[in-house]
């Protein structure tokens, strides 16, 4: 199955295999809406991994962006939830090891920003970029992360103000 072009008819993105016990049909469609509505987030304005989030893990993790610097608890659990929902979600992981940064839990953040470093190779420029900006916050290497900051800056600005536009809206 694929994501295709309506105009060229060329796949845009495969959806990948689903399979499973026929008894298990409901469970196998509902796996299916949920990766075809994945693939209706606009990716290029939220800088998310390559291979989208299910659409449910999307719209939990929507939740904890509104939570953002409002309620680090209650942000945590969404991204987590998330995360949770969707395992490939990478960009989820990466804002609970940012909320416990933010919250003071060094040594949590830094042990799920290694995790996180493991799967650096599948992860998008915005996601290892933003990943980088926050060990170097951790590690104290204002430097660096002011480098990462100023190559990033437009992207990073843009990416935040069509995600404000986003939560304003909804």
């Amino acid at each position: 199955m694929a994501k295709m072009d309506n105009h060229t008819g060329e796949t845009i993105m495969p959806l990948g295999q689903i399979s499973g016990p026929q008894i298990d049909a409901m469970n196998l469609l509902e796996e299916l809406v949920q990766k075809i509505l994945g693939y209706w987030i606009p990716q290029e304005k939220f800088g998310f991994a390559i291979k989208p989030p299910r659409y449910d893990a999307y719209v939990e993790f929507m939740k904890g962006q509104k939570l953002w610097a409002v309620d680090w608890d209650k942000a945590f659990y969404h991204f987590q939830e998330a995360y949770r929902i969707d395992t490939t979600f990478t960009f989820a992981l990466l804002k609970q090891a940012s909320v416990l940064l933010h919250m003071g839990k060094y040594a949590e953040a830094e042990s799920l920003f290694q995790q996180i470093k493991a799967r650096k190779p599948d992860m998008s420029e915005y996601d290892q970029s933003y990943l980088e900006f926050h060990l170097h916050s951790l590690h104290g290497r204002l430097k660096e992360k002011a480098i990462i900051g100023k190559k990033n800056g437009d992207f990073f600005l843009r990416i935040k103000q069509v995600r404000f536009r986003f939560l304003k809206a909804n």
